[in-house]
């Protein structure tokens, strides 16, 4: 159901189907899959001969959907955009009374507005204005669960990130239906749980910073009911309290946020310091000119890249870089790091990046110093879940050239709590790898029901790891497990005792 000021419409929601997912921002149009409005909506209906196709002739809506959208009135922002182009049928709002519905598979598009005449959509009393903040919080509750969910751009760290800056803006609305402390923090948690469950894939380093976040929260709560408590002329109304809890609330996490960023330079550090090292024990002929194989499209990796050409003005850098099939993360991070050096003719004098296809993963490894991995998550074991493609480049260097270094660059908050290694397995539709493929192969494929395999993480044992750079130093096995177990208290607390 979707809600905005004191009308309703009913409306459905398909999971995205193709190759682009929703992007790392909320997306504040409103999804929502609830049905059962008491409102009756009436339809206006037009055709494609006079809004356009909304169909690209491949059963997805193309990019110029929104100027057939923008013909029935409708300002559609660009978040709403994003879910158009990657859903078969999906449906949008924004704070008007009128709902757009593009259904791109019968080339047609349809404005809903609801009935005026619906007693459920007259105001009688100021309870219903509570009651539409309720709802309102539940269409950002929603929309932001959905958005992590199909967000298949950031990494688990940048993923981290948007996650609590979700929770941020569900603490500003919640404080507006809240009616106590209590009643606040317990909505702030399941808000947490629902959000750090989003992608379990990326999961470890969602749900620290969350947990982090709400432990920071519920401490400086603590500190300001000390301080109401002194007299009454510190103590405000009863009524403002949710208010001033959930904005103090808001501030903090966004203080999270800006130091969790600060910290990453820490790995940086913690790499070059690595690199110094390493470098030292090259033969005098391979000095200074080190070679690194890695893949995929991690913020760690790049920054540690960026920062190894900025602080050592006599190293030049061999980047072989996996395309990183079936989204080519591996050619994405490639050029974020050239865009990165643009202004720099020294650096980039120093930069050589090579792109290549998965199945060359031997003819890279081969010339290879070191195998530089990031993590999504990190077991208590030290096992670590990345990108697919990880463990056949450990794997290869280890057969071909054992004298390559095998390193996980990553930050503390990517240690899964234990039992991770037998979680949820995450797949992705046949389409994010079919859509490279002809037409008429497709087709035929399609027709004869054959598997398309659509796994996009995999773990590598940690016995086949040599470093691990975690906040600005070099960590062991043991560091990694005492980490782990030191959370469970901290999630326990917070998001409940967990069985099993």
């Amino acid at each position: 159901m979707l809600h905005y000021g004191k009308r309703e419409a009913k409306g459905r929601q398909s999971e995205p189907t193709g190759a682009s997912g929703l992007s790392g921002y909320s997306v504040t149009a409103g999804l929502n899959a609830r049905e059962g409005t008491t409102s009756r909506p009436k339809t206006l209906r037009k055709s494609k001969e006079s809004y356009g196709s909304l169909d690209d002739g491949t059963g997805g809506c193309p990019r110029g959907s929104e100027e057939s959208l923008a013909s029935l009135g409708k300002h559609v922002f660009k978040e709403a955009l994003d879910i158009i182009r990657c859903s078969s049928i999906a449906e949008l709002g924004e704070s008007t009374d009128l709902l757009i519905s593009a259904d791109c598979g019968s080339n047609s598009a349809s404005i809903t507005e609801p009935d005026a005449s619906s007693p459920a959509d007259k105001p009688n009393d100021g309870a219903i204005e509570k009651d539409h903040s309720s709802l309102k919080y539940e269409q950002l509750l929603e929309s932001a669960v959905l958005a992590l969910k199909n967000d298949f751009v950031s990494g688990a760290k940048e993923l981290a990130d948007v996650a609590l800056e979700h929770l941020a803006v569900l603490f500003g609305a919640a404080g507006n239906i809240a009616k106590s402390r209590n009643e606040l923090w317990k909505v702030g948690v399941q808000a947490a749980k629902q959000l750090s469950e989003a992608r379990p894939s990326m999961g470890a380093a969602v749900t620290m910073a969350l947990l982090s976040a709400l432990d920071q929260i519920e401490n400086e709560w603590n500190r300001m009911q000390k301080e109401y408590s002194r007299g009454p002329q510190s103590r405000p109304g009863s009524e403002t309290v949710p208010q001033r809890l959930a904005e103090a609330a808001r501030d903090l996490i966004e203080q999270h946020i800006l130091v969790a960023r600060k910290h990453s330079h820490g790995m940086s550090e913690g790499f070059d310091h690595w690199m110094q090292e390493f470098n030292q024990e090259l033969p005098l002929a391979e000095k200074n000119h080190i070679h690194i194989l890695t893949l995929s499209n991690s913020s760690t990796i790049r920054n540690a890249i960026l920062s190894q050409l900025s602080q050592r003005e006599d190293l030049h850098l061999h980047l072989d870089i996996l395309e990183s099939r079936p989204r080519f993360e591996g050619a994405d991070m490639a050029a974020k790091i050239l865009a990165s050096v643009h202004n720099s003719n020294q650096q980039k004098s120093r930069l050589h990046i090579r792109i290549l296809p998965d199945c060359a993963v031997v003819t890279a490894a081969r010339t290879a110093h070191v195998v530089l991995l990031g993590a999504d998550r990190i077991s208590p074991a030290g096992d670590v879940s990345n990108k697919i493609g990880s463990l056949a480049a450990v794997a290869c260097a280890r057969q071909v050239n054992p004298r390559a270094k095998v390193v996980v660059l990553s930050d503390e908050d990517k240690i899964a709590l234990p039992g991770v290694e037998e979680g949820h397995v995450e797949t992705h539709p046949d389409e994010e790898m079919t859509e490279a493929w002809g037409k008429e192969t497709r087709e035929v494929l399609g027709r004869e029901n054959v598997e398309v395999f659509g796994e996009w993480f995999e773990w590598v044992p940690a016995q086949f790891v040599d470093a691990y750079i975690m906040g600005g130093r070099a960590v062991g096995r043991e560091d990694i497990k005492r980490t782990a177990e030191g959370r469970v208290e901290m999630r326990d607390r917070i998001f409940g005792k967990v069985e099993g």
